[in-house]
């Protein structure tokens, strides 16, 4: 019998739900893809055009700045057929969207102590400020939850 008490299952589980719910969010992202706004017309037409290690190095020049992020989701893009480029974008932040949710949970924290604060941590995380729908799932505004990753590496424990 699994002991539904045991603090890693509990958290496995509780990924899970979270993982659930967010494909219940927006289930048409996840099953049809999508490039989102400068996404695809800038960051796909310039790593489609460029080699995959200068596109790695492009700087959009409104923004002003390399977005590695999306640089990178977008050079691994154009190396499969058209079609299905959106998912590698799609589900390649949905990857580091949930870095911040694995941290709180399953790693040691000073600010994350208990396992009610693990929850809390996580659910506000999740969805509070940063899950607007203009930066949920897109690659070019990432780098609001790998700062927030960050943060949270701070208080880390072990690493």
């Amino acid at each position: 019998m699994v002991n539904f008490f045991n603090k890693k299952f509990f958290f496995s589980l509780f990924f899970t739900l979270i993982i659930l719910i967010s494909f219940y969010r927006s289930p048409y992202i996840f099953i049809n893809g999508r490039f989102f706004a400068e996404e695809g017309y800038v960051y796909f037409q310039n790593a489609f055009q460029n080699s995959f290690f200068k596109n790695l190095f492009f700087v959009e020049l409104h923004a002003g700045y390399i977005n590695f992020i999306a640089n990178i989701l977008t050079s691994f893009a154009v190396k499969i057929p058209l079609i299905y480029a959106p998912y590698v974008t799609v589900y390649g932040s949905f990857f580091i969207i949930l870095l911040p949710v694995y941290f709180i949970l399953f790693r040691q924290s000073v600010l994350f102590d208990h396992k009610t604060k693990k929850i809390l941590g996580s659910l506000i995380f999740f969805i509070s400020t940063p899950l607007v729908p203009e930066i949920w799932l897109n690659s070019i505004n990432l780098q609001v939850y790998l700062c927030l990753s960050s943060i949270i590496i701070i208080f880390m424990i072990d690493l």
